[in-house]
């Protein structure tokens, strides 16, 4: 058994699972339990806009270890298929995935957050949904390509 080659698979496979995993446990069971268990929806939004900007850090750090374990594989293991390539190409949208919830819709969300508790909040509202359905839209799409990522390791 090539003892390296696991090690390395294993730190990847654990990045990709965890960042998986952890979309869909706070996307079905954290935010949900958040905005029904709290009676004031801007306290929710205000514990969950936390909760999220803790998990990206963490996704920060997968993508790290998932860039680091794929550029060994590629250097000392795999040869060029379809399949890595697929892979690759998984991989890559994850990242851009991660790079346009941080630095696109997150930072809008957060300004718009704010005057959701003000006289504003009926102007703002549109804009904050519209928003927050992209924002979960890329999120599915970024577990989407986790799984063809997974499924191509």
């Amino acid at each position: 058994m090539n003892f390296k080659f696991a090690a390395v698979q294993s730190f990847y496979q654990l990045a990709l699972l965890t960042w998986v995993a952890g979309d869909l446990l706070i996307g079905a069971l954290v935010l949900p339990a958040v905005f029904g268990g709290l009676p004031d929806r801007i306290q929710a939004g205000a514990l969950a806009s936390t909760i999220l900007a803790r998990w990206q850090g963490i996704k920060w750090g997968c993508l790290l270890v998932l860039l680091v374990s794929s550029g060994i594989r590629c250097a000392a293991w795999e040869q060029p298929t379809v399949w890595i390539r697929a892979r690759h190409v998984a991989l890559a949208f994850l990242a851009l995935t991660l790079v346009v919830e941080t630095f696109l819709l997150s930072p809008r969300l957060q300004a718009l957050r704010p005057l959701l508790a003000t006289a504003a909040a009926e102007s703002v509202r549109p804009e904050f949904a519209r928003l927050h359905q992209l924002s979960v839209a890329t999120g599915l799409a970024g577990v989407g390509a986790g799984l063809i990522a997974l499924f191509f390791s």
